[in-house]
């Protein structure tokens, strides 16, 4: 922990003044407090080695200060903001500029908070921060601007019409105190933002610009600007921008308490939730956590409620087989004047059949923490693992970084602001846990039962969202049982004698609190001498293993990341190996969950997931402990024992799963069909539910004892503060547990051999189906151009073109059409064949008219929008675009390609799209995870370039606008070239409705007169008939052997 004096922040130590600010031991940067001369509050940060700035400024006015003729209104000013500006009155100004330097934007409103942030190229933040801080100085709220953002924020909430998590969250706002602004719907709609309002005779725009000029005041704002320039260039920068904004003098607002009164408590709700599966959440209203944030009283509440080791409440929940997961800690939707505490159970259908039981487990653990006094040993052990994550912290991007210190600059003061950003208790305080716990009783406590098995009891609706629900006191029975589970003894074995297994108490002391923090510097520096990139391969073992090493200390922390992936040819050979493969995963994860979960605490993660050839081990954290948590993993992957009741309760949960999936929204489940159109190999999880009735534990058995094992090989990586030594050590306790289970080596054929289909060119391919949950309104497109495999130039061509387009695409399509709330246009791959595409959602377009208006657009980019910011005259839209292609070609010949363009057409933003593009490829990674991701993808996909970035950008700088207006031409414009695929879900009502197969949607899909569709009937026969893109690795591998070869060719030549 490093303590400075003053309120300029830099490294030095020394004792807290009263005004300073308290860092983390690894924290590099220096921070400084302002206030303006009008009142708003700043805080700066320079890094000196930041590639990207970012800003983000909160202003304390949220929805409950919405008015009651206009529900969503502090949200919809939000969205106003992004348009225009008195000084930058083109609309879309901000968000182009943002975008052409390499940032992004966004926003989010809360119940009393509004916060807006991007982040840029880190030389552009001046202009940047004057074009923002125009959204509280001088905004345009044009007429039609608002008329055709309601379209937006109609979408937004219709995208979560058919989420448990909205429904439940506006359940509880409908079902609590109707005089407190808590209660009020907030995201807004068509509805409460136009048709009622109108409907009155009242006027949106006038209360929008009402709303600004009340409510954003200077005074109750809070700036954070971070950036390379020193602080006392940001600070004239924030100066300059900021003190124009208005002080109107405001007091920040203050709510009551009074969300949930005596009435509204000692409740049960129960809910019909739109998925599959059963839940019940416990909430209690407790004493304000703000005021508290140095005692933490609800942190060490949590800690204890939500633990899953050995004696806590979801360990006895899970033995019974009750639950299978718990989640305890304070609620999202707290505020400043209330907060809620809840503990959140996912039922088995055993579970839900025993609802009072698992109160009274609850209760009665309640009653023990009450019985036993608060512990300062845990109090210690909460505050130590805290200040264990603050003062190792991984380093945030800047754009999030400044986004959750604006949000927290309104709640803490400036010495103790990032300790409570992370969370550290800072004073033992047994009575305000106590204060807390009283509120905690059976007398005080709402609950929300959750399942469609109480259909028949849930006759009322709740307005906003259509959700079914019942209100009731909670029963007298439940009532007396709970009560008499808070009086009983601690043991739980003396309250329910029949009772077996787990028993309550409190955990044990943290065994994987890591106590050598030390560094490997020595051998972290000789790997940066060498000049060496990347991981490098310390041991090979053909068919066996490959062992990938470095110790990089890029990010001077004591942690590591270590990836284990096991190729087992047996593991997806089918669907019926895919599904047991998967309840293998499930299994290991079940049997090393209260071993596991007390390394999470302590800062020490792993996972374990199937993939389509085996399975992966991933494990990251303070690395002293870690080759003890690995050890562990591999005891329980070689040593698994198929427990009958645990094997019931995963498939339970599976088949939740699988059902679950046609609930997803429209744009993912769209997603999720285009990543099956393009796989190769690829299992179906309609096939998955097929056929996981016909796996019994038996059969489970057979399959991991003769099958899944019988050839097994390893890739495996260890990046981080280990040494070389470390990394074999741990590379043996794989290869002991292939012995183990008796894994004999993988043959060549049978090595991981993952495909793509080749979109056939000319046609458009179509896939259309019904959206797969009908009571879902919205209709969604994922249109694909593919590209083709990995390669330096068409990666870099690939991703100028998306970055000059993307913003295009969203004002068009999201901002001037209103397709829908979900507009994108991005780069993507599938197994390392590139593509491009556009992901759209609406509630208020047909596919057909999502299809057409992209094809609409990718004419328009193509032929208007491209080609002048490449120096070239645009070119003639014509019905095939051969003409469109022809015409910008020559255009750029005639202009000497890259450097001869003559006036008034020039290449300079084409330039700068580069230069920016380029300052984005090399921004550096932020966290250890992130660079050893990077790394992993190499191996992964048998690609190997670990210089990637500084590769691409060398050929990015080569490039020309003939080039880029080709590219563009041959993958997006020309039938006879582009590869096109449509994968649909259609809404069933509403307006954004249509039936399928219809010629609208074959007009739609067809690029030109005499264009066909191959529509896709079958996702398997179609990928039959297609052929398929080499694989990746086999590609890259080819293309090194072919530079290896000229390279010996050319030593070998006679001089």
């Amino acid at each position: 922990m490093t303590a400075v004096h003053g309120n300029d922040v830099a490294n030095g130590g020394g004792q807290l003044p009263v005004n300073g600010l308290v860092k983390p031991r690894v924290d590099t940067f220096s921070y400084r407090f302002l206030t303006l001369s009008n009142g708003l509050r700043a805080l700066l940060v320079c890094d000196p080695e930041a590639d990207k700035a970012a800003c983000s400024c909160d202003v304390s006015a949220g929805s409950l200060l919405d008015p009651d003729d206009f529900l969503g209104l502090a949200h919809f000013l939000e969205h106003m903001l992004f348009y225009s500006s008195a000084k930058y009155p083109v609309e879309d100004e901000y968000s182009k500029f943002i975008t052409d330097h390499g940032g992004h934007t966004n926003a989010y409103t809360s119940a009393e908070n509004t916060n807006y942030q991007f982040d840029i190229n880190w030389e552009h933040l001046e202009p940047a921060l004057d074009r923002f801080a125009q959204f509280f100085i001088a905004p345009l709220i044009s007429a039609d601007g608002v008329d055709r953002e309601i379209n937006a924020v109609d979408s937004e909430n219709g995208k979560n019409l058919q989420l448990d998590m909205w429904r439940q969250l506006q359940l509880s706002k409908h079902t609590s105190n109707k005089a407190h602004p808590w209660s009020k719907f907030s995201t807004g709609s068509l509805e409460t933002l136009g048709r009622a309002p109108r409907a009155k005779g009242l006027d949106i725009r006038e209360a929008v610009v009402a709303f600004h000029q009340r409510y954003y005041s200077a005074n109750i704002m809070k700036v954070v600007v971070m950036g390379r320039q020193s602080l006392d260039e940001l600070e004239a920068m924030v100066r300059s921008k900021f003190e124009a904004v208005s002080n109107t003098g405001l007091s920040k607002p203050e709510f009551s308490s009074d969300v949930f009164l005596p009435e509204h408590r000692s409740q049960v709700l129960k809910v019909v939730p739109v998925k599959e599966g059963h839940s019940i959440d416990f909430m209690w209203q407790v004493p304000p956590s703000t005021p508290l944030y140095r005692k933490a009283p609800l942190n060490y509440l949590s800690h204890l409620l939500g633990h899953e080791g050995e004696g806590s409440v979801f360990a006895l929940l899970k033995a019974r087989g009750l639950a299978s997961s718990l989640v305890a800690g304070e609620s999202g939707a707290s505020i400043q004047s209330a907060s809620f505490f809840y503990v959140r159970v996912e039922l088995t259908e055993e579970g839900k059949e025993h609802v009072p039981e698992i109160g009274a487990i609850i209760f009665r653990y309640l009653a023990m923490l009450e019985q036993e006094g608060i512990q300062k040993s845990i109090y210690d052990e909460v505050e130590a693992l805290q200040r264990l994550r603050f003062d190792y912290r991984d380093k945030m991007s800047p754009f999030a970084y400044t986004t959750a210190l604006s949000s927290a600059m309104q709640t803490y003061p400036d010495e103790d602001l990032l300790l409570a950003l992370y969370h550290v208790p800072q004073e033992y305080d047994p009575e305000s846990i106590k204060a807390t716990l009283k509120e905690m009783s059976v007398d005080k406590v709402r609950v929300m039962w959750a399942s469609k098995t109480l259909a028949d009891e849930a006759q009322e609706t709740e307005p906003w969202y259509g959700t079914k629900y019942a209100l009731q006191p909670i029963p007298e029975e439940w009532v007396q049982a709970w009560k008499q589970a808070s009086q009983s003894p601690t043991d739980c074995a003396a309250a329910e004698p029949q009772a077996e297994g787990p028993r309550l108490h409190l955990p044990e002391p943290n065994p994987f609190v890591p106590t050598d923090l030390s560094l490997k510097t020595e051998e972290a520096s000789a790997f940066v001498a060498s000049g060496i990139v990347g991981p490098q391969l310390i041991e090979e073992q053909p068919g066996v293993l490959n062992l990938w090493h470095r110790c990089d200390l890029t990010f001077p922390t004591p942690k590591a990341v270590v990836l284990v992936d096991f190729q087992a040819p047996e593991a997806y050979a089918s669907p019926e190996a895919a599904v047991c493969t998967r309840l293998f995963v499930k299994l290991v994860a079940d049997a090393l969950n209260e071993l596991a979960y007390p390394a999470d605490l302590a800062g020490l993660v792993y996972g374990v997931t199937n993939s389509q050839a085996g399975f992966q081990v991933a494990l990251s954290g303070y690395n002293h402990k870690l080759p003890v948590l690995l050890e562990a993993v591999l005891k329980q992957l070689s040593r698994l024992k198929v427990k009958a009741d645990r094997f019931s309760l995963m498939v339970e949960q599976l088949k939740k799963e699988y059902s679950n999936i046609k609930y997803s929204q429209p744009y993912s489940w769209v997603m999720y069909r285009r990543e099956l159109l393009l796989n190769f190999k690829r299992w179906q999880v309609a096939e998955y539910a097929e056929v996981i009735d016909t796996i019994t534990p038996q059969v489970l058995e057979a399959f991991l004892s003769t099958r899944l094992f019988s050839r097994c090989y390893v890739d495996m990586m260890c990046v981080g503060n280990v040494a070389e030594g470390e990394a074999r050590a741990m590379g043996s306790l794989v290869k002991s547990m292939l012995q183990d289970v008796g894994a004999k080596h993988v043959l060549s054929s049978q090595m991981r051999d993952m495909r793509t289909i080749r979109v056939p060119a000319g046609d458009t391919t179509l896939l259309e189906e019904p959206g797969p949950n009908p009571e879902n309104k919205n209709s969604a497109v994922s249109i694909m151009y593919q590209v083709g495999p990995d390669e330096l130039r068409t990666n870099a061509l690939l991703q100028l073109l998306v970055h000059m387009s993307k913003r295009d695409a969203f004002n068009t399509l999201r901002t001037q059409q209103q397709l829908g709330y979900i507009v994108a246009l991005f780069n993507n791959h599938e197994l390392g064949i590139h593509h491009i595409e556009f992901v759209i959602q609406s509630t208020s377009h047909s596919v057909p008219s999502l299809c057409t208006r992209v094809e609409a657009f990718v004419q328009q980019l193509c032929t208007e929008l491209l080609p002048p910011r490449c120096g070239l005259p645009p070119a003639a839209k014509v019905a095939n675009g051969k003409a469109a292609a022809a015409a910008s070609t020559a255009s750029a010949d005639a202009n000497g390609g890259e450097g001869g363009a003559q006036e008034p057409y020039s290449d300079r933003e084409f330039r700068k799209a580069v230069e920016e593009l380029v300052k984005s490829k090399l921004e550096k990674p932020k966290r250890l995870g992130e660079l050893a991701t990077r790394w992993w993808n190499e191996i992964k996909f048998c690609t190997l370039e670990f210089a990637r970035q500084e590769q691409e950008v060398e050929v990015l700088r080569t490039l020309s606008p003939t080039d880029l207006i080709e590219f563009a031409n041959t993958m997006l414009l020309l039938p006879q070239t582009r590869r096109k695929a449509v994968v649909a879900a259609h809404a069933a009502e509403g307006p954004a409705a249509e039936a399928i197969g219809t010629d609208a949607m074959q007009q739609a899909c067809a690029a030109t007169d005499g264009h066909s569709v191959q529509v896709v009937e079958d996702i398997s026969e179609y990928k039959r008939s297609c052929d398929v893109w080499p694989n990746v690795g086999a590609y890259h591998s080819s293309k090194r052997k072919q530079r290896e070869l000229a390279e010996r060719r050319l030593k070998a030549k006679p001089q």
